[in-house]
């Protein structure tokens, strides 16, 4: 019995003291481990790797032996929808310890990281004093190769009158959108559009670009052709448009803002020829040359579409990467005549649909869609327990290109290895292959998401992915380094301030009815009240213009009195 008591009497002995020492922990840290709680969207085509957790623990020995930290990484990913929800939900939670969350940077309300930095509440940390401290690298590698300052001034938000870094931003590739379509039912149509693919083929020499006329014509023609079973020709959400056809009309919005015919800075629905990009949302959607139900089709079924034959052009967040993987997918369950291109970014037109052309001979080009530099950021939130170790992490990722590569591709040797330096147009790009014994089995599953790579910077290693093809590097190469982008620099990286509870209701008022009564008519090809999306949005801009001039000189001031902050920060 006293045995008995002895052995009980221990085993309370050691649940208090384990009670003690878990009580003690402080939030954040586990012992003499600091946990990084990070909220990450999940890119396009991101699954999760059997190697995730060994790549984690990598990375996590690396930095203890360079740093001698210890930490562990606790990396959420969220889908571009979800993450939005579950940061306002957690946000203020006091049981939800959060260090950081990465998604991307926009004025649109998608983005779950945006409202709080521009927040004059204090929702997110300033970054400059931590940066100073811990973030040489950060800093250096963001103003690296910034013309303009772009990427640096992406940062930075006017909370209350003062400019703040309150997001960390990334840098990115700014190019990478095209069109991937079937060559051979383009060929098949030429007796009736008189346009030879091999012309608009961007692996050809001497290949010329479409008019979005030229390229309408096509697409009707092939949806015609009754030798095919095309149904619905261009597949591709509303978004994907704006990408790769909207850019030839001279519209963008890459932050949902613009500048008007007159300079000034505007919602993007009041810059000019955006009639023409919403009357083509209607007029395809109406006559089946897109998709009319777009909003509720999912990127794997258009997929699925072109490698089934149901469609003909594909543009669905037509990175040159999806494109690449497209088609790989296409031609491995095709195996005739079927034949995809990647064609140039729309040439600019007039009235007739006819092409444009400089005084030198060269078409009217305006590029696709302008990546903003520093399209993903990242933000602090106010309640983070671990936001000097979470700067420190980072700056050590991007205190090498071994670092950054670890935390990318995974253990060199293991996950990847360094292909053959690939040469086209002049230029020499580095290369990153799976090892030779795990190709099919990688190739088909990657072994690691790349999830604790928190935030892109192509300054601290840019390489192309090894198992391409020669007309698939080319393609990428052409993509993202050798095509025109569209886009302003004038706006990009400069946000509004939070707006008074004014504006902000005028602001919900004129996105919510150009969303509600004009842009979900459009995406659907139908009327409103027996008025096209283009009648109804003439008379929308009329009526605000002339109720809302204090609002629209408001929105004006702001983005000029931003625009003179940072012409006087980097006067130097």
């Amino acid at each position: 019995m006293k045995k008995i008591m002895k052995v009980l009497a221990l085993v309370l002995a050691l649940t208090v003291l384990f009670s003690f020492t878990a009580c003690n922990d402080e939030p954040g840290k586990q012992g003499d481990t600091y946990v990084l709680t990070i909220y990450r969207a999940r890119s396009s085509g991101m699954s999760d790797g059997v190697r995730d957790e060994a790549v984690k623990q990598a990375i996590e020995d690396k930095f203890y032996k360079d740093t001698g930290i210890s930490i562990s990484l606790d990396v959420q990913l969220y889908t571009n929808t979800a993450i939005t929800d579950i940061v306002d939900v957690n946000y203020n939670n006091k049981n939800k310890n959060i260090d950081g969350i990465f998604h991307y940077l926009s004025e649109d309300a998608g983005s779950a990281i945006t409202k709080y930095a521009k927040s004059s509440d204090g929702a997110a940390m300033n970054l400059d004093p931590i940066l100073e401290q811990y973030g040489q690298n950060i800093l250096a590698k963001i103003n690296e190769n910034d013309v303009g300052h772009l990427a640096d001034r992406s940062g930075y938000f006017n909370i209350d009158g003062t400019y703040t870094r309150t997001a960390l931003s990334g840098f990115s590739k700014e190019g990478g959108f095209g069109i991937l379509m079937r060559k051979d039912l383009m060929r098949n149509v030429q007796g009736v559009t008189g346009l030879d693919p091999e012309d608009y083929d961007i692996n050809n020499d001497g290949f010329k670009s479409m008019t979005v006329s030229e390229f309408e014509s096509v697409m009707r023609a092939i949806k015609a052709d009754t030798s095919n079973d095309v149904s619905t020709p261009v597949n591709g959400a509303p978004w994907d448009l704006m990408r790769v056809v909207a850019t030839s009309f001279g519209v963008s919005a890459m932050s949902g803002y613009g500048l008007d015919a007159n300079g000034k800075f505007v919602p993007a629905q009041f810059t000019p020829n955006w009639d023409k990009y919403v009357d083509l949302m209607y007029n395809w959607a109406n006559e089946g040359i897109w998709e009319q139900e777009s909003n509720n089709t999912t990127d794997d079924q258009r997929q699925t579409n072109l490698i089934a034959g149901t469609a003909a052009a594909y543009l669905a967040y037509p990175t040159a990467e999806q494109l690449i993987m497209l088609s790989k997918k296409f031609y491995a369950a095709n195996t005739g005549s079927e034949e995809l291109m990647v064609i140039a970014p729309f040439a600019s037109e007039d009235n007739n649909g006819k092409s444009l052309y400089n005084p030198d001979g060269s078409q009217v080009v305006n590029g696709n869609l302008k990546t903003q530099r520093s399209f993903y950021g990242g933000i602090i939130p106010y309640r983070s327990k671990n936001s000097e170790i979470l700067i420190q992490y980072i700056d050590w990722m991007y205190s090498s290109a071994e670092n950054y590569e670890l935390c990318l591709y995974g253990v060199k040797g293991t996950d990847w290895i360094e292909g053959d330096v690939f040469t086209y147009g002049g230029n020499s790009y580095k290369t990153w292959e799976y090892p030779s014994e795990k190709v099919d089995e990688y190739l088909l599953k990657p072994p690691y998401t790349g999830k604790y790579m928190l935030l892109e910077n192509i300054n601290v290693s840019n390489r192309i992915c090894g198992h391409y093809s020669t007309n698939e590097k080319k393609w990428y190469t052409s993509l993202y380094f050798d095509f025109p982008q569209y886009g302003d620099d004038q706006i990009e990286g400069i946000w509004l301030p939070e707006p008074t509870r004014e504006y902000g209701s005028i602001a919900s008022n004129i996105d919510g009815e150009y969303v509600d009564n004009i842009r979900s008519y459009a995406w659907v090809g139908r009327k409103n009240n027996g008025k096209t999306p283009l009648q109804i949005l003439n008379d929308y801009v009329a009526q605000y213009r002339a109720n809302n001039a204090n609002y629209f000189n408001y929105l004006d001031q702001e983005y000029r009195n931003t625009k003179a902050y940072f012409e006087s920060k980097y006067a130097d």
